[in-house]
């Protein structure tokens, strides 16, 4: 991989073609030197990326090794479905062989059908960076303690604006005249019209008393202080390629109360009324009435809270996820 910004994945250009030869090159390696290894393809959901993970598998099959696919996002059978026929026909010949697929939640066993008998695939859900860990309860201590009628929700993605993240300021300009004291917070990288556009609104609902700030990116520490510094966290995201996010998964073990959409993984992973509220993906008015709903209950955020970081802690903490991957790498 390399340190250029997230919308040059998937793109045909010198430097990810270097890194696909790389790529290519070192699996050569490591197939002369460890015999009996069997291969394990993170796939692509795009062109470019499936072309080189169809090189990868072919120099697996050529070396006569067991292939096993994981796929880490939830639009493969849409790539498949809407690629020409050529590009089918590799995909279907890349996948004949190919022993077994571990696929993110069960909104997903279906994601390979046609291709991948349904018998071969199984779920290995994401885990995550425990954001409490070394911190205990420390991390958001104060939440609840705020007078008044202040709120801070957190975003914290890549600002597209399928993430969601324009859709949440939609909200909030529903909200005009009854949301003063809400503060949203995105955190993430975004191309300059993003970032221009929210500017621009932000300044608008600034005279409602409606806060947006936009923070860009984050990362070790500073990111971790914005776990803290929310309330609940957000993300109404209707990104085609969505999987199961990392970031939901951090919030969760935050213990932070959840507003998520019904889209790909994210009803599999926050329950609605359990660990969050789900909303329709693009549904803005009711993201609005969800943002409400966990400004005026803080029992209600606290009941959610803690079912979250129980969750997390349950099913996708370090451990949890190290006993799923040890059962589903001893199959044979």
């Amino acid at each position: 991989s390399d340190a250029r910004p997230i919308y040059t994945t998937n793109t045909l250009d010198l430097t990810n073609v270097v890194l696909a030869l790389r790529h290519a090159a070192g699996l050569a390696c490591l197939l002369r030197r460890n015999r009996d290894a069997r291969v394990l393809v993170p796939i692509s959901q795009g062109r470019w990326g499936f072309l080189r993970d169809a090189t990868l598998i072919a120099l697996a099959r050529i070396a006569s090794r067991d292939v096993t696919l994981h796929l880490h996002g939830g639009l493969f059978d849409k790539f498949y479905e809407e690629s020409p026929a050529w590009e089918r026909w590799l995909i279907r010949r890349a996948l004949r062989d190919v022993e077994r697929a571990w696929v993110l939640t069960e909104a997903h066993v279906s994601i390979f059908d046609g291709l991948i008998p349904r018998e071969r695939v199984r779920v290995l859900e994401n885990t995550s960076e425990d954001v409490r860990r070394g911190k205990g309860e420390g991390l958001g201590a104060g939440r609840g303690e705020r007078g008044g009628r202040e709120f801070r929700l957190l975003f914290l993605s890549n600002l597209f604006p399928e993430k969601g993240c324009i859709d949440l300021i939609e909200a909030l300009e529903t909200l005009a005249g009854r949301a003063e004291g809400v503060t949203l917070r995105l955190i993430g990288e975004a191309r300059p019209e993003v970032a221009e556009e929210i500017a621009r609104r932000a300044r608008a609902l600034a005279s409602e008393g409606i806060l947006v700030e936009y923070g860009g990116v984050k990362v070790g520490e500073d990111k971790l202080a914005e776990y803290g510094w929310a309330d609940a966290f957000a993300l109404p995201s209707r990104y085609p390629p969505e999987g199961q996010p990392l970031v939901l998964l951090e919030a969760m073990s935050a213990g932070l109360p959840i507003i998520a959409s019904d889209h790909s993984g994210l009803p599999w992973t926050v329950r609605d009324g359990v660990e969050g509220l789900i909303v329709g993906a693009g549904d803005v008015d009711g993201l609005g009435e969800a943002v409400m709903r966990l400004r005026e209950d803080a029992a209600l955020r606290a009941d959610l809270g803690a079912n979250a970081r129980r969750r997390y802690a349950e099913t996708y903490g370090n451990e949890a996820f190290y006993d799923a991957l040890e059962k589903l790498a001893l199959e044979v």
